[in-house]
């Protein structure tokens, strides 16, 4: 059946505080906005009684949209994405506004400062390093990310190798692989604000989740555990913010956390309990990282598009966990996110593109400091893979070609405004609005 809508837009002048609750330093520098009007044809006023009404208030504010909201993840094998002048200028005019570097995973295996093949003589054999002052033309060294940075005029977030601390074979591997990070600070030279120490290191999938301790020098347990992560990630935050201050550079350092109360790991269930009592105040912000979906499922349309508003409990678990171990709510970052659903191309469709409008709406509603979505481009994988630009092995399509969600977020981005403001729908629970004001008057409407 074909519904008619109406969009209400009750135009009155508004205010809003300048407190900054949740988003913090991520809203420092935040900026008026001012729409570009599209071109435009009129048409027909349809006939008949509105069947369903959204309705948006610009006198009642929600928060202040945050521009690092819309980001997105580099990966390293992803190639010199810089020299792609049509990819540069498709990032460019989504405006991630902040990308995040080198990767997931393979962040706990990144030596950025050595060249390829250059590897590292005490680091277990099970251990595959990637480099970051490689010259392979299939991948994005260091210096090609902060030129990627440059022509897409965004900043960086740049996770630092956390897991050397554990899996390293000298006899201080978290003073050095504090060291590393502290050292990529210094020769970062005040480019990069935002950091991360480690990727999802309370995952068994991670390197340093398990370490041999018949190898390790220092007394470390075999398995990590959310105090032994603060008690390093200490040291870390200590080396790196000495070597910003060598350059007169402020930084800001998250930390990891995870976004669910129970798990069936034991290490995730109480990981944020143990973090907190230990690293206490010391973080700038919190980590999470989520891929919507059940993992390995063949998920419908209506499973996925269900799961945009689980934001919300993230935070909710995080900050419970922060509380109650007496450390200040701090901005959460959610600095991977995408879907997990498989085998029926879901991760490349429309579909996924309208989940990401969705997302993006949730996380400037639950007011979140940062997100990047995972990833930039990725490969083919018979649709099951990550990527909003293609990459070569797609068949019959150009490489870099842009994905569904590359629209979705572009459109989103630019014809959202620099404010949220409340909306209501009525006459149907199919559909989810955002609003916004521009700073120039007029207002912008997600519908999804």
């Amino acid at each position: 059946m074909t519904k008619n809508f109406i969009i209400s837009f009750l135009l009155v002048a508004f205010s809003w505080l300048l407190g900054q609750p949740y988003q913090s330093f991520f809203l420092d520098d935040w900026e008026s906005k001012e729409i570009e009007m599209p071109q435009s044809i009129d048409a027909e006023k349809p006939l008949g009684a509105a069947t369903v009404s959204v309705t948006m208030d610009v006198a009642d504010t929600v928060t202040r949209v945050c521009k690092y909201i819309f980001g997105n993840n580099a990966n390293t094998w992803s190639g010199k994405m810089h020299n792609h002048k049509a990819l540069v200028t498709n990032i460019s005019n989504m405006k991630p506004n902040v990308i995040r570097y080198p990767g997931g995973n393979l962040s706990s295996d990144f030596f950025w400062n050595r060249e390829q093949n250059d590897r590292p003589d005490d680091i277990p054999k099970t251990i595959n390093p990637w480099y970051g002052m490689t010259q392979e033309n299939w991948i994005m060294a260091v210096d090609d990310f902060y030129l990627l940075l440059q022509k897409t005029n965004s900043v960086g977030i740049i996770t630092v190798n956390y897991s050397y601390a554990r899996y390293g074979l000298s006899k201080n591997p978290v003073e050095k692989a504090a060291h590393l990070a502290a050292e990529w600070v210094r020769y970062d030279a005040g480019r990069t604000t935002f950091w991360e120490i480690g990727n999802e290191n309370f995952g068994n999938w991670q390197s340093g989740y398990e370490i041999d301790v018949n190898q390790n020098q220092d007394g470390q347990p075999k398995r990590i555990s959310g105090d032994l992560y603060g008690k390093h990630a200490l040291v870390f935050i200590d080396s790196m913010r000495s070597a910003a201050a060598e350059i007169s550079h402020e930084i800001k350092i998250g930390v990891q956390t995870f976004e669910a109360e129970t798990s069936w790991d034991p290490v995730q269930t109480d990981w944020n309990e143990k973090m907190f009592a230990v690293i206490g105040n010391a973080a700038d912000f919190f980590i999470v990282h989520n891929y919507y979906t059940n993992y390995d499922e063949d998920s419908n349309a209506q499973t996925i598009l269900a799961t945009f508003n689980k934001s919300a409990s993230f935070k909710k678990a995080v900050y419970k966990d922060a509380v109650d171990a007496g450390v200040e709510p701090k901005p959460l970052s959610l600095t991977e996110w995408n879907i997990f659903a498989v085998r029926s191309m879901q991760q490349v469709s429309h579909i996924n593109g309208l989940h990401a409008s969705l997302v993006l709406g949730q996380l400037i509603q639950d007011e979140y400091g940062s997100a990047m979505r995972w990833d930039l481009a990725n490969g083919w994988g018979n649709g099951d893979d990550h990527g909003t630009f293609s990459r070569a092995d797609e068949p019959g399509v150009p490489e870099f070609s842009p994905r569904p969600v590359f629209y979705h977020m572009t459109y989103f981005q630019k014809y959202f405004g620099d404010v949220m403001v409340s909306t209501r729908v009525s006459g149907s629970r199919d559909l989810i609005a955002f609003a916004s004001s521009f700073s120039n008057g007029p207002a912008g409407i997600v519908v999804v």
